[in-house]
């Protein structure tokens, strides 16, 4: 794994990029996790991604219930091509939580 982090010169905006090989892809696909050196970034795999993301929002970022989800989501089926696609956006938790 190649982890590099630094800070997105057009925005001044943390970067965080992950490359990873083959051997890395047949390991998440095995349902084991990827976690970056430092621990801020994991990376997992699911065949159904609008399954999971659906679910994911709705937990308000409760860690035990994603790492759940996770977990349940790598035993499902892919989606079908015919399901509406999930669009890619950012839910930051840390606004939901109080006295953090």
């Amino acid at each position: 794994m190649i982890y590099m982090t630094g800070q997105n010169t057009a925005t001044g905006q943390a970067a965080r990029i992950v490359v990873i090989s083959d051997g890395h892809l047949s390991q998440l696909r095995a349902g084991r996790p990827l976690r970056t050196p430092d621990g801020e970034v994991i990376v997992c795999w699911t065949p159904d991604e609008p399954w999971l993301a659906e679910r994911i929002e709705a937990t308000g970022g409760d860690t035990e219930k994603i790492a759940e989800l996770i977990v349940e989501s790598m035993k499902r089926q892919p989606s079908p091509e015919d399901r509406p696609r999930f669009e890619a956006k950012v839910v930051d938790f840390t606004e939901n939580r109080s006295g953090d």
